[in-house]
């Protein structure tokens, strides 16, 4: 548990003693009705700030008669090759769940950007990951949400989706993840045999700061599922020049050692440059794997 965690629950645990004090000294008489909030309008709000760097952004969409107890949230993340990309490229992605799945609260994210030097893809993106998730539930109550979150990635950010529920969802967070053309396995020789592999690697991974002596197997979500691991979704296409399908049967083989619970769909066609009708399939499949 991170030291930012251990301070949500200590000031937790304060509130909630000092909110027990003024109800056990407050008049039967005037107490204050605990009736849950209805009749919400929905609500939207653009590149809000979950941190300090200015990539560290996120919209917000909430649906109108949203419920504290029952409002899912599915969190989305942007392909880009983990250095480019902007949360705009899923806006798409936002108008088919909001068509779909409208009782769900939509948040679509920024990351911080790898460029090289001063900033690696891992682990500071997956970091950004938990700091959104650490607002939204943060914010739940205000936003009148629950706690049920699902991560839903593209490409790149397919690849953190994955990463992040399998190895660095201390608190449970991440109930379920939508994996769109993601990477899986960079000890695959789909990737490792590439002559500029090492070059990339070194340019995105911040190898002491994940204290291992294996950064391959650290960075590859395959390589990572546990019993832990969250129901995942899978779509791939089977003329993806980017991510090849040896990356999907790499990661049912881990999810199947775990007995996880998954479904995949391949397509024909590249990465994720689906016609309509496959479109409209995913985004079937998508609201029947969220129960919509």
């Amino acid at each position: 548990m991170t030291i930012r965690k251990r301070y949500m629950r200590f000031f937790s645990t304060i509130i909630g003693i000092l909110a027990l004090t003024i109800t056990s000294c407050t008049a039967a008489d005037d107490a204050v009705s605990t009736a849950p909030i209805t009749n919400l309008p929905a609500a939207i709000e653009k590149n809000a700030s979950y941190g300090n760097h200015t990539q560290q952004t996120y919209d917000l969409y909430l649906p109108a008669n949203r419920k504290a107890n029952t409002t899912q949230t599915i969190v989305l993340l942007h392909g880009g090759s983990w250095v480019s990309g902007d949360k705009s490229s899923m806006d798409f992605m936002v108008q088919r769940i909001q068509s779909s799945l409208p009782n769900h609260a939509i948040i679509n994210m920024n990351y911080r950007l790898a460029n090289g030097s001063t900033v690696k893809a891992f682990p500071n993106q997956l970091e950004d990951i938990e700091l959104m998730l650490d607002t939204l539930q943060e914010q739940s109550g205000s936003w009148q949400i629950s706690d049920k979150t699902t991560l839903l990635g593209v490409s790149a950010g397919a690849h953190l989706s994955l990463l992040y529920a399998a190895a660095y969802d201390e608190s449970d967070q991440v109930n379920k993840v939508i994996n769109i053309v993601g990477p899986t396995d960079f000890t695959d020789d789909f990737y490792a045999g590439n002559p500029s592999f090492q070059f990339m690697f070194n340019a995105l991974v911040d190898v002491p700061a994940l204290n291992t002596n294996d950064p391959v197997t650290a960075v590859s979500p395959a390589q990572r599922i546990t019993t832990s691991m969250p129901a995942v979704f899978n779509f791939y296409g089977n003329q993806d020049r980017l991510v090849a399908l040896s990356q999907l049967e790499s990661l049912e083989k881990a999810l199947d050692q775990f007995a996880i619970p998954y479904e995949s769909t391949i397509y024909d066609g590249g990465h994720a440059n689906w016609n309509e009708s496959q479109l409209q399939d995913l985004e079937d499949k998508i609201k029947s794997f969220l129960g919509g």
